[in-house]
């Protein structure tokens, strides 16, 4: 059933990060965001959907509403992908993280799939040969997860908090998300850290990026911090 739209911020997204959907020939729609307008790369977009049976998009048109849509992870580098990914994640569709990095959990691909990925990409996508030449990661592996990080850490914390869901805090990419649950486990028990002292942050939902490096405790430090800002802010 081809239920599955893809949102590639460069064309060769979507094949090395969605391969094995391609391959079971469940995606309808790709929509790209960046790298289109060149007569060669808009080439290997056409070749693409000809091959694998899927309606291109490009940024502006409407997505379908209809499909689950597979959104680039939050830890994958490039700013582009961050991103699509924030356009994703307002989506009321049902979404999927994939990976182009492969910076998450991934599978390792069977032998054959690798293989037929590899040549697909030389095929399709001539112009970018050099980056699986380089780095085999992008044929080897792949990423289909139910969440990406920011999810995971949002979910604990509203976990943390069901009578102040107005608070949350987004973890940073840079985040193991597993690690960093763990250890803000251990802060949470600290009894110095009480959210009462904190609800007044946000008289609507506030969001904020965190970068603890899995140092919760800065967590609390800039807590505090926005706490005293929007507090003199308000005085």
């Amino acid at each position: 059933m081809r239920n599955c739209i893809i949102l590639a911020p460069h064309p060769d997204d979507e094949l090395i990060g969605c391969y094995r959907l391609f391959r079971a020939n469940r995606v309808s729609h790709v929509m790209y965001f960046n790298d289109f307008a060149d007569h060669i790369r808009r080439h290997e977009i056409r070749k693409c959907a000809d091959i694998y049976g899927f309606t291109p998009m490009f940024v502006g048109e409407p997505i379908p509403a209809d499909g689950i849509v597979y959104i680039p992870n939050i830890r994958d580098h490039h700013p582009h992908h961050k991103v699509v990914n924030g356009i994703g994640r307002s989506l009321p569709n049902r979404k999927r993280f994939y990976s182009v990095d492969m910076n998450v959990e991934k599978i390792v691909l069977p032998p054959e799939h690798q293989a037929d990925k590899f040549g697909m990409l030389n095929l399709i996508y001539k112009s970018q040969r050099s980056l699986w030449d380089r780095d085999a990661k992008y044929y080897l592996f792949e990423s289909d997860l139910a969440t990406d990080l920011l999810t995971t850490y949002r979910t604990r914390i509203r976990e943390r908090l069901p009578n102040r869901p107005e608070i949350y805090v987004e973890a940073s990419y840079r985040i193991d998300a597993d690690l960093l649950a763990f250890e803000l486990d251990s802060l949470l028990k600290d009894e110095e850290f009480r959210y009462d002292d904190y609800h007044r942050i946000a008289v609507k939902c506030l969001e904020y990026i965190v970068a603890t490096f899995n140092r919760p405790p800065i967590v609390k430090v800039t807590i505090d911090n926005i706490t005293v800002e929007y507090n003199e802010n308000r005085n």
